[in-house]
């Protein structure tokens, strides 16, 4: 499922907004990791890119436009907006998205829905905690740099205009979530409703208060709403009218229960104001709780269990459906003997001829399928390497003769002012190909051109690149093979597990057995 998140800041500071893309963050802390020589450690997996302006110069060009228009000067406005689409583990797992893909996601639905502000997007290849979630991050000027085509979701006339506010409505952030969904559904990603509201409501201040009350007590943190939460569950699954549900909360959480208009919210006793329900998630409004309470108070006949020796069992043992109706038990039951009867013929057609060798020929499919993804993460790996020295090694060529001509300058504070996007760029890629040379010292511009080195021509890193990608193209050809031929060597192997298993003996006719023998 993807979603959308958005943060706002009041702080001046673009550049640390880039720094946290770029590199590893201790996100407790909020500061940017270091190594042991105390350079900044570059995230591993990213691709970066911008609009309207440099990756590079992003801060310096911010604050330039701001000043231009005289905006943005205050300490309380609001200086760039954060959304980040965050996509579902599971499309990556399933091969639908790459980080390239995914970074080309964020670059058209950065065009299409802020047009004229500078952006930076830069899409992580990993979640936090290393949950496996490919995410695009894009941060934006609050301020607009030049005037654009009206579009059908910018509400006042200004909104297509430079020199006007980035303006977040909840209209406009429904079209932002409407529009991430039309993506996922063209793509065949993985999507929920992002226009209905959260079960849980957690917000983003809330997340990481609970994570750095976790670390900074060393253990468990709740704050006001998730104590809430938690109380409000129990004594919802409990209770079965809102007289009862109010008595427990007072009872056994000290919380206060008001009831306005119909409307629920809670009083906590450290508090002087409730909060109310739809600010914890809809799990916790009136509608809900009301209906819950309806559902405790309904009795349910108890569902008695049955022991199935068949293989390819649909659940039937817990399923409320198999109990009451017989065709539909008879129905999976003849599905499980077709699916039997599959099984062996998959076993003859490939030779397999015991239950050691299936097990051998699944455990080399998992080996063939980790190393084919092991192979396709280093040529993904390559090929993010070879276009940052393709974008560095370009950006040094494109301004050294202005660098040149700054250092020959008389007054080189006013070159400076004059030239300084070209001049920032120069030497953020003079950094780049410092810390990337074999011993550590800039290659001369001959050497650049023409060297088949480290830093070769642009065209040969180009062509390399095209290599890269074509034999990227290649490994996950075999990736998705190897990976099919994994799972049905599982199912196979499954299937003989469960056919082969030794049937259940009744307790009772167990007994009697070993009292006849």
């Amino acid at each position: 499922m993807a979603i959308l998140k958005h943060l706002s800041s009041k702080s001046a500071n673009y550049k640390r907004a880039v720094e946290y893309l770029m590199y590893e963050q201790d996100r407790l802390s909020n500061r940017s990791l270091r190594n042991e020589d105390g350079l900044l450690v570059m995230r591993e997996n990213f691709l970066i890119d911008s609009l309207e302006c440099n990756v590079s110069t992003f801060d310096a060009e911010c604050r330039m436009l701001n000043k231009t228009f005289r905006k943005n000067q205050g300490y309380s406005d609001v200086k760039s907006h954060h959304y980040i689409i965050s996509f579902d583990p599971k499309d990556s797992v399933e091969g639908k998205l790459t980080v390239k893909d995914a970074q080309k996601i964020g670059m058209d639905y950065a065009r299409r829905n802020f047009p004229g502000h500078q952006a930076v997007v830069c899409t992580h290849g990993d979640g936090e905690n290393k949950s496996g979630n490919i995410h695009v991050h894009i941060i934006i000027n609050s301020l607009r740099k030049r005037d654009v085509k009206r579009q059908s979701f910018m509400e006042r006339k200004c909104d297509s205009l430079a020199g006007y506010k980035h303006h977040l409505t909840n209209k406009y952030l429904a079209h932002l979530k409407a529009d991430l969904m039309d993506v996922c559904n063209q793509k065949k990603l993985n999507q929920v409703d992002l226009l209905s509201p959260a079960k849980k409501r957690v917000t983003e201040r809330e997340y990481w208060a609970n994570a750095r009350g976790n670390a900074a007590h060393g253990s468990k943190f709740t704050t006001d709403k998730d104590f809430l939460r938690n109380a409000i569950d129990k004594a919802s699954s409990k209770c079965k009218s809102e007289k009862a549900f109010d008595s427990m909360l007072r009872d056994n959480y000290k919380i206060t229960l008001k009831v306005s208009r119909g409307r629920y919210s809670y009083l906590l006793p450290n508090r002087k104001k409730a909060i109310r329900g739809r600010m914890l998630g809809t799990d916790y409004i009136e509608e809900y709780l009301r209906k819950r309470f309806k559902e405790n108070s309904v009795k349910y006949p108890k569902a008695f269990t049955m022991h199935s020796d068949l293989p390819f069992v649909k659940d039937l043992q817990n399923s409320a459906i198999s109990i009451t109706n017989r065709a539909y038990d008879r129905k999976v039951k003849i599905n499980n003997l077709k699916e039997m009867a599959n099984t062996i013929m998959y076993i003859e057609e490939h030779g397999i001829e015991n239950r050691d060798a299936l097990n051998d020929s699944f455990d080399e499919s998992r080996h063939r399928t980790s190393d084919t993804r092991s192979a396709l993460k280093r040529s993904e790996e390559g090929i993010i390497g070879l276009n940052e020295q393709i974008h560095y090694t370009g950006q040094y060529l494109a301004n050294k003769g202005t660098y040149q001509a700054f250092l020959k300058s008389k007054n080189k504070g006013r070159f400076r002012s004059e030239h300084e996007s070209e001049i920032i760029k120069f030497e953020a890629a003079r950094r780049y190909l410092k810390e990337h040379a074999d011993n550590g010292t800039l290659p001369s511009l001959k050497y650049i051109k023409s060297a088949p080195g480290k830093f070769v021509s642009l065209d040969r890193l180009k062509a390399k690149r095209s290599e890269l990608i074509s034999k990227q193209k290649k490994l996950r050809t075999r990736y998705y093979s190897a990976k099919n031929v994994e799972k049905e060597l599982y199912s196979i192997k499954r299937n003989v597990d469960n056919m082969l298993k030794e049937p259940s003996i009744d307790k009772d006719r167990k007994k009697h057995r070993n009292h006849e023998i």
